[in-house]
């Protein structure tokens, strides 16, 4: 069972490779998981800044 819930700014600064990165990297790594709405989020974030 996963002991940690990452959100959207978590998952963000992971793909963008922003301080804290190799936190969240490590949370993934262990199995942490994140809500499905969060995972929309960043996946919103993510496709609006690689069309721009």
């Amino acid at each position: 069972m996963s002991e940690v819930v990452l959100d959207a700014s978590a998952l963000l600064a992971y793909l963008f490779d922003e301080p804290g990165a190799d936190m969240v990297s490590e949370a993934l790594l262990a199995g942490d998981v994140m809500s499905t709405v969060n995972l929309s989020e960043v996946l919103t974030s993510w496709w609006i800044t690689v069309l721009q």
